[in-house]
């Protein structure tokens, strides 16, 4: 029998995705540097930045952050001044996700909108985002530690490559069972069902890490700890 608990991470060292879309012909452009980004449960977000071209040279903005079907602005907003040029670079710190999870996510959708005020002051969509959350979840069922379980991850900096599970004992780097979980999506999300208990294992603590590439990494990983049991009935 398996037990499982959840420990998350927040991860550095993202790569770098453009989305440029154009609010309207003629209209400012908005291109974020991410297609996703990532939130850790219950703490903060990785920062929204934003270029914008083409706006009214010196004039003021809004960059608004809405939930789909919601209020403009649900998901937040900024303002600020175009520089000479109609240009400016906005950092958005805590982007808020349609709903609050603590489980791994394929993403939310944040659409994004700018209004320029010196250019009749409309509200103009401007693309879109998705937020995601930092974590990673094993199924603590079916019971049996040779069945195969979910195993679910979502970290951004994961986004776009194929990522592995390794099990060890506590503090210890020599694997003892490796898997692979697929490839992530623009989130950083992959799924599989798999036996996370090594193929020769006794009872005690273990953990299971999840990485980019085909050799452990703890430093870049997210992990779980659970444990193997006998049953007293």
């Amino acid at each position: 029998m398996i037990r499982t608990s959840h420990l998350l991470a927040a991860l550095a060292g993202t790569a770098a995705m453009t989305a440029a879309v154009p609010a309207s012909a003629g209209a400012a452009t908005v291109t974020l540097d991410k297609a996703c980004y990532g939130k850790v449960p219950l703490g903060g977000s990785e920062p929204v930045v934003a270029t914008i071209t083409g706006g009214t040279p010196g004039g003021r903005f809004q960059l608004i952050f809405s939930v789909p079907g919601k209020a403009s602005g649900t998901a937040g907003s900024q303002s600020g001044d175009f520089d000479a040029a109609g240009n400016a670079v906005v950092t958005y710190q805590g982007i808020r996700p349609p709903r609050t999870t603590i489980t791994p996510s394929k993403g939310q959708t944040i659409n994004v909108s700018i209004t320029d005020y010196a250019a009749g002051g409309v509200e103009q969509p401007a693309g879109s985002l998705k937020v995601s959350t930092i974590a990673m979840s094993v199924a603590t069922k079916p019971s049996n530690p040779r069945s195969r379980r979910a195993v679910k991850v979502s970290a951004t900096p994961f986004a776009g490559q194929t990522l592995y599970g390794f099990i060890t004992k506590p503090d210890s780097t020599r694997v003892l069972k490796k898997f692979r979980v697929g490839k992530a999506n623009e989130c950083g999300y992959a799924e599989r069902r798999a036996v996370v208990a090594p193929r020769s294992y006794r009872t005690g603590s273990y953990r299971l890490y999840i990485n980019p590439g085909s050799s452990l990494k703890k430093s870049e990983a997210v992990w779980s700890s659970f444990r193997i049991f006998r049953r007293a009935f």
